[in-house]
């Protein structure tokens, strides 16, 4: 969300429905391809220490 001139944004209870479905959505997505990157280099050099 681009913030607004007061530099805050609307709080969620005053979201339209179909945005509070698809915001958590999103949010899991980019966790899930974060972490996808973020263990591909560590899957390449095999187990670590321990």
């Amino acid at each position: 969300m681009s913030p607004n001139p007061s530099d805050r944004n609307a709080p969620p209870q005053s979201w339209p429905r179909r945005e509070l479905v698809v915001d958590p959505l999103h949010r899991t997505v980019y966790a899930f391809a974060t972490g996808v990157v973020a263990d591909a280099p560590a899957a390449r050099s095999g187990p670590g220490p321990g």
